[in-house]
């Protein structure tokens, strides 16, 4: 295996809340994500979801999908993109502008370790989408494998 080799990533957000316009104050009533990485032909779909945030911006109601997009990931650390269950994970989306399938988000997305040191971190810009989203997301939250939930006898 190379010693950087490419991981696949899709990525669905979606949420509902509050933001001010001219201001850095909001609040979501409900904020996720899920997302699909695939290597070595294994796919793993992680979600996060989170309740009730308060500065974590988004507009009244969003939800944008895009096309998958490669991710280097460092195997030589360890890591594997399909044993991050329970990692702790900060996404922030911004948008500009996403209107059915017209437009691109920027993701900005770090995981950490269980002790919450920061163990990867990618950033991508101009990522195709579609959907419908103005303005920007965030939400931070522990990974749950919604594979290994969908298949309990499957183990990764």
């Amino acid at each position: 295996m190379p010693d950087n080799p490419t991981v696949t990533a899709k990525l669905v957000s979606m949420g509902m809340g509050l933001k001010i316009p001219s201001t850095s104050l909001a609040a979501n009533l409900i904020n996720g994500f899920y997302l699909e990485l695939s290597s070595g032909g294994q796919k793993t779909l992680y979600g996060v979801s989170s309740l009730l945030d308060i500065n974590q911006g988004g507009f009244v109601v969003y939800g944008v999908a895009t096309e998958a997009f490669g991710i280097e990931f460092d195997f030589s650390k360890g890591l594997s993109p399909h044993d991050l269950e329970g990692n702790l994970v900060d996404l922030s989306v911004d948008a500009g502008v996403v209107i059915a399938k017209l437009g691109s988000i920027d993701v900005k997305m770090t995981i950490y370790s269980k002790n919450n040191a920061p163990m990867m971190s990618l950033q991508r810009v101009d990522i195709p989408a579609q959907g419908i989203m103005i303005a920007d997301a965030k939400i931070r939250g522990h990974l749950v494998n919604l594979t290994k939930a969908n298949n309990p006898r499957k183990t990764n």
